[in-house]
């Protein structure tokens, strides 16, 4: 099997399904707001318009990787950290949603204040604009890098040519990522390898 391929189908299942996801999610949550009272409005629509535009990154993500295609390995690793745990919120919010056996306010509360609580009390809205910051450096990276061919990165004897922006930008995703890590920890998702198995938890559900 062609490793290059390998790796280019799993970031596209990734990034397309969590995409999906993020879709189906956000229209839920439209539909929660339009039914609650006017003062949960404005929480619920910052949660949804976030996780709208974490799907709509994705997706960019995923098409422009099959032109940027040679450049795949170097952010395959910063997928592997976000996907399972963007996922995981993601289902989370779901498993709340479509919890009929109480209102809907109760379940916007629920999910709200819980999944608040959980990562130290970082509001949930700004989980998902953490997720998108990371993901929007992550697809400046992948289009404006310069790299060597695939299978020279994969072989470990190429040089990374960056300009000074470039470089900024991979500071920024080394912070924004310790910063995931630190939730994927704090949610008892499992310790992050620098492998391919990583994107597939992202795909279990």
């Amino acid at each position: 099997m062609d490793y290059t391929g390998a790796i280019d189908g799993r970031l596209l299942q990734g990034c397309y399904q969590e995409a999906e996801r993020s879709r189906v999610v956000a229209l839920n949550l439209d539909g929660l707001r339009n039914a609650m009272a006017e003062s949960y409005h404005a929480h619920i629509f910052a949660l949804s318009e976030e996780i709208r535009t974490t799907s709509a990154i994705l997706r960019d993500i995923a098409d422009r990787s099959q032109v940027h295609f040679s450049r795949v390995p170097v952010v395959l690793d910063y997928l592997n950290v976000v996907l399972p745990c963007l996922s995981r919120s993601l289902r989370d919010i779901t498993t709340f949603y479509e919890d009929i056996a109480v209102s809907k306010e109760i379940r916007w509360r629920r999910m709200y204040h819980k999944m608040t609580s959980e990562v130290g009390g970082i509001p949930l809205p700004q989980r998902f604009v953490l997720y998108n910051h990371f993901l929007t450096v992550l697809l400046q990276l992948l289009i404006r890098c310069g790299f060597c061919p695939s299978h020279l990165i994969l072989a470990q004897s190429a040089r990374l040519i960056m300009s000074r922006d470039v470089n900024f930008e991979l500071n920024t995703l080394e912070s924004l990522k310790t910063r995931i890590l630190e939730l994927r920890e704090k949610r008892g998702i499992g310790r992050f390898k620098s492998n391919m198995a990583e994107l597939t938890m992202a795909n279990r559900r």
